[in-house]
């Protein structure tokens, strides 16, 4: 049970109530024990009052007994009744006979066997028993019943009279205790105000007085020292902590600087730390918290039985080894591969338990890229410098094959000069020689060209049979010396483009010379011409020496060419291949390359524009004069400076051009006006332009309008799907100025005058 005076808020009041308590029980005692005191004095008193009557009443009665004289003994017993609390009184004759009795009503008292004279307690008051006897000998007692009701109301008096001055003789000490009690409870209460002045404000400074050299006196200059080294400490501590604070902020400047993410390892709690940064190289989401199952379950799979084992070494109590790995992570919310750099090390306990791992982790995603590239590109160098060593050889190799007919030739005619068959069929080798010198000077000059930017397109209707054909002349004769088989698949009706003859002829025959070249003696070459709706393609496939995976993404770049031969009589420098890739490019079209594999042969298709061509003899395209009928053009194209230049290009060659920067834009200038043309980029922002040709469509006013679709792709299935949605012509960026022109002369139909 709980000690009542312990819910006392106050130690005055607890001193207060101790001293009342303690002065309560004193008077208490002192009140019982002198009531007990005066109450037996005064039975005691009484007592021996009632023993001397009874002696004298005794003495007279014996007169009484002897005679019998039961009046006398009455009068006898008369004279007690002065007595103090007298009950009953009895003369009784030695065979238990009463003679008399001052209270006849009652009974006597028994008495005990054996008893003697004297006195005795009984409840309520006490029995006094006086032998009667004279000179002849025993004649009974007289018996005297006592009630001490009066004496212990007198001793109750007393004891009240005592408690009462002892009651004010305790107020009077909790008074003067009140007044002393300062001198104990305020340097406690000192020691509380200051002790709750620090806890409120954590003022430190704060010193209790210490007025008194005893026991609270010297607690209280304790209190004060306690103060003081608390003080102390605590400047340190604020010290310490604002250079832990400057150190925390510039190791998170520098982290965030260079995009480094700590984190930490509990192995005790099993817990896993990870800031926002951190969590982000894992892709998961900054505010979602995270384990260590997050940890093993983000590593890349080829990547995690060595990060698992370099986590297992660095917690190794023996081998204490510093965490430091490269890995991979797959982001949990978005699947992205990233390569995170992570170093760290471990922390043990005084049993050389490992508890923590700490450490950092790097985002080497840009950086693994830029290695990846690095590597690339000295491999492409590497690359490079070794085809440049091989294109010279076999530059001097082809310069001296023709050199040394040549020489034979010159110094035959020295000696033939009476022979003119003889002369003739020498100066014809020279001839031969001297045009194929001229003509790798011709295609180092077109590389040369190619690389600068500078090669020429002489544009002009060309019909795409006759240019298979003319390259066939060209490539026919090496084919005929190899013993090729050649196969020729043209189709009947007439293929037109907008481009140079001259170049499209050296493109188709420079893919016949190298299918011719890399084909053994006796193998198969053929060449085929397929339309399609709005673009034709040249293959050409042969049954060559083929090549492998390795060569087939760089078929196209210059100085590159498949492996020499033994049966490979014609040399190459490796730039055809380059020289036709830019030509077909810079007239809008595509070339690529296939081969199932080394022995397996190669097949070239390179892929061009058609247009529809007026009726007559095709010839170089002219200028649009400004003042010929104008068409009204709409151009729709996200990227800006692109639309707004070919807007200019199109406004000079005297058309009526508008221009529109996404679909939305598009429809709102085709409502309630009439275009002869719409030049419309596949990829906008808000739909696509195949989805914007089928909404221009609904308004019966295109009908007869025609469309061009401008895209960055060119490959046959972005031919094909262009076609399938109902546009007329595909062109690949960037669009050629010349080409739009002659789909623009080519477009039939009356124009729209231009106000």
């Amino acid at each position: 049970m709980r000690n009542p005076l312990r819910r006392l808020r106050t130690l005055a009041a607890k001193a207060t109530w101790i001293i009342a308590i303690v002065s309560g029980v004193a008077v208490a005692v002192v009140s019982g024990w002198a009531g007990v005191r005066n109450y037996r004095h005064l039975q005691q008193q009484s007592a021996a009052t009632v023993a001397s009557q009874a002696e004298i009443v005794a003495t007279y009665s014996s007169a009484a007994f002897a005679f019998g004289d039961r009046e006398l003994a009455r009068e006898t017993l008369e004279a007690l009744r002065a007595v103090q609390g007298l009950q009953r009184a009895y003369l009784i004759d030695r065979h238990g006979g009463l003679l008399a009795a001052f209270d006849p009503s009652g009974e006597p008292a028994p008495l005990p066997k054996n008893y003697r004279a004297g006195r005795w307690s009984v409840p309520g008051g006490f029995v006094l028993v006086m032998p009667v006897h004279d000179r002849a000998g025993l004649h009974g007692r007289l018996q005297i019943e006592v009630r001490d009701t009066a004496l212990r109301r007198e001793a109750l008096m007393g004891a009240l009279q005592t408690a009462l001055l002892s009651l004010l003789a305790m107020l009077f000490a909790v008074w003067i205790g009140r007044r002393l009690q300062p001198l104990l409870t305020e340097p406690i209460v000192r020691l509380e105000r200051a002790a709750q002045h620090v806890r409120d404000t954590g003022d430190y400074s704060t010193r209790v007085p210490v007025q008194d050299d005893d026991e609270l006196g010297r607690l209280s200059a304790a209190f004060n020292e306690m103060l003081r080294h608390i003080e102390r400490q605590q400047e340190a501590l604020l010290a310490a902590q604002l250079r832990a604070e400057e150190s925390k902020e510039q190791l998170e400047l520098a982290t965030e600087a260079a995009d480094i993410g700590l984190w930490d390892v509990d192995l005790v709690a099993n817990t896993l730390f990870w800031p926002p940064r951190v969590k982000a190289m894992f892709g998961i989401a900054a505010e979602r918290p995270v384990t260590m199952d997050d940890f093993y379950q983000g590593l890349h799979p080829e990547d995690r039985e060595s990060v698992t084992a370099a986590f297992a070494s660095a917690a190794d109590p023996v081998r204490r080894a510093v965490y430091d790995v490269d890995y991979r992570t797959v982001g949990r919310d978005d699947g992205v591969i990233r390569w995170v750099a992570a170093k760290g090390r471990a922390v043990f306990d005084a049993n050389g338990r490992c508890v923590r791992v700490i450490g950092t982790a790097i985002d080497v995603t840009t950086r693994k890229a830029n290695e990846r590239a690095l590597r690339e590109s000295e491999e492409r160098l590497r690359d490079a410098d070794r085809r440049k060593d091989e294109f010279l050889a076999m530059l001097a190799h082809e310069l001296r094959n023709p050199l040394a007919p040549i020489a034979t030739a010159s110094a035959l005619l020295e000696h033939l000069s009476h022979d003119p068959g003889k002369v003739r069929s020498a100066s014809q080798v020279i001839g031969r020689q001297v045009r194929h010198m001229s003509s790798l000077v011709d295609d180092l000059l077109d590389v040369s060209r190619v690389t600068r930017g500078l090669i020429d397109i002489e544009r002009a209707n060309v019909e795409l049979r006759d240019v298979v054909h003319a390259a066939l002349e060209q490539a026919r004769p090496l084919m005929d010396t190899r013993g090729h088989t050649l196969t020729v698949d043209t189709p009947h009706s007439e293929v037109w483009v907008a481009g140079d003859r001259t170049r499209l002829i050296q493109s188709v025959a420079n893919l016949l010379n190298n299918a011719a070249k890399y084909t053994p003696a006796g193998g198969k070459v053929a060449i085929a011409l397929r339309p399609e709706q709005m673009s034709a393609t040249i293959s050409v496939e042969d049954s060559g020496i083929g090549m492998n995976s390795a060569l087939l993404p760089r078929v196209f770049d210059l100085f590159v060419q498949g492996e020499r031969t033994p049966d490979r009589s014609q040399g190459g420098l490796g730039i055809g291949l380059a020289l036709v890739h830019a030509l077909v490019t810079r007239h809008g079209g595509t070339i690529v390359a296939s081969s199932a594999g080394l022995g397996q042969g190669s097949c070239f298709a390179m892929t061009l524009p058609t247009i529809v061509p007026r009726t007559g003899t095709p010839h170089p395209m002219p200028a649009l004069a400004l003042n010929q009928l104008q068409r009204r053009v709409l151009v729709v194209d996200d990227n800006v400076d692109a639309a707004d230049s070919l807007v200019q290009w199109l406004s000079v060659m005297g058309h009526d051009v508008h221009v529109a920067y996404d679909g939305a834009h598009a429809l709102a200038l085709a409502t309630g006006q009439t275009f002869d043309m719409y030049i419309l980029d596949i990829g906008l922002p808000d739909m696509t332009g195949i989805e914007l040709l089928s909404q221009l469509r609904l308004n019966t006013a295109t009908d007869d309008a025609l469309f061009v679709a401008a895209t960055g792709y060119g490959q046959a299935e972005d031919r094909a799907a262009t076609m399938a949605a109902g546009f007329h012509h595909h062109l690949v960026k960037p669009l050629d100025p010349s080409v739009l022109a002659v789909i623009i002369e080519q477009f039939g139909g009356a124009a729209v005058v231009a106000p």
